[in-house]
């Protein structure tokens, strides 16, 4: 019973022996994998490639060459991709191009003239009625009191008409042929002032030299394009229309004097329908679209850069961000990054296996590395994050020649 009993027990504890190094086979290999095993390794460096390059590189965009306006190119940027901006340096200049053919508006008044016309038709009339009342005068009298009595009609209105043109007038016509003709000089004079007479020197300046057509405003509301006159040129335009009038001289010289009173600047700048006239036109330019072709340069090497080359840079950094973001981790701003990243780590891995001895270079020793690279980067991305607006502001990402 008792040899029965120990062979028993034999046979347990070398059942349980061989449980024991079964047991601590597997946790030596498993061991081993875990330290040694190259696969584990190769799978820690891409891991850790991969975060540091999301922890370095997500969020963020690539930056072009430090250049500023009005000074020298020290690179030369070529577009590696076609797009097409919309400039706004280009569209103000169309814009102000625009703005300039605008003729300006002009109200146009006829008080003058109206006043004018009944003034000339008073003074008509005052001479038909003297010359039906004082037929029994001699000539010399009749001349005599109708002179006194112009001069006291005109001395009473705000127009200075020549009393010698009126006398004349009086001397060489009857009362048809000086209301025949008193009637068609208002209606020439009318001719010319509804047209609109200009002052050069107190309207809006340049106005005569840059424009042969203006825009005017009449009392209801219409608008119609006129050849404007200076005062001058309208005393010009009335001997002419007068002289086609009457042949005689003296009649067609009395005749100017008078009506000569009814030129005067009846064109005001019109500010408020010239702005409104302008913000209309402006208002149907379309934003200028400016396309680039792969390959085009963007900034001229040695060339000193202008404000377009500027805006064109810029267009050209803001279209690589958004394909940045629009890919980013596909995208050859990140691929970019993990293929450097990679070079970087196979350094540091080639570093390492050279100069720690053989025994410690475990898989253990390998993720604590890994662990204690990506909490520091971690680390910086969050300071630099509070306190910059953009890493690796110096990053080149243009193609330069």
């Amino acid at each position: 019973m008792t040899a029965f009993i120990r062979k028993y027990l034999r046979k347990r504890d070398k059942n349980l022996t061989r449980s024991r190094h079964l047991r601590e086979k597997r946790v030596a290999a498993k061991s081993t994998f875990l330290l040694k095993n190259r696969r584990l390794t190769i799978a820690i460096v891409v891991a850790t490639t991969f975060a540091l390059a999301l922890i370095s590189f997500w969020g963020q965009a690539p930056s072009g060459p430090r250049i500023s306006a009005d000074q020298l190119a020290r690179v030369q940027v070529t577009a590696e991709f076609p797009f097409t901006y919309i400039s706004k340096i280009q569209t103000d200049r169309e814009k102000e191009r625009q703005r300039k053919q605008v003729a300006p508006i002009y109200s146009v008044s006829y008080q003058h003239f109206s006043e004018f016309e009944v003034f000339i038709n008073n003074l008509n009339d005052l001479m038909l009625k003297f010359s039906q009342e004082n037929r029994d005068l001699s000539k010399s009298q009749q001349e005599e009191q109708i002179e006194a009595l112009l001069n006291e009609t005109i001395q009473k209105s705000k127009f200075s008409v020549d009393v010698n043109g009126i006398l004349t007038l009086y001397r060489e016509t009857d009362f048809r042929g000086r209301y025949r003709l008193l009637q068609q000089g208002l209606t020439e004079l009318w001719y010319i002032y509804r047209e609109g007479i200009f002052s050069p020197v107190s309207q809006r300046p340049g106005a005569v030299n840059r424009y042969s057509l203006v825009k005017i405003t009449d009392g209801q509301g219409q608008t119609r394009e006129v050849q404007f006159k200076t005062p001058t040129e309208a005393l010009l335009d009335l001997r002419v229309r007068l002289n086609r009038l009457e042949n005689s001289e003296i009649i067609y010289q009395s005749l100017f004097e008078i009506m000569k009173e009814g030129i005067v600047v009846n064109l005001f700048y019109n500010e408020a329908d010239h702005t409104r006239e302008i913000n209309a036109v402006v208002e149907q330019i379309k934003p200028v679209e400016v396309p680039i072709k792969k390959g085009d340069t963007i900034i001229e090497l040695g060339s000193i850069v202008t404000a377009r080359d500027m805006e064109k840079l810029s267009a050209y950094e803001d279209q690589r961000r958004k394909e940045a973001k629009s890919a980013p981790i596909m995208g050859d701003f990140m691929q970019e990054k993990v293929f450097y990243m990679l070079i970087l780590l196979a350094v540091s891995i080639t570093f390492i296996a050279l100069t720690f001895p053989r025994n410690e270079q475990t898989n253990s020793h390998y993720l604590m590395c890994a662990l204690m690279i990506i909490i520091n980067m971690s680390a910086i991305r969050m300071v630099l994050e509070l306190g910059e607006s953009s890493l690796f502001s110096e990053t080149n990402s243009f193609s330069h020649c």
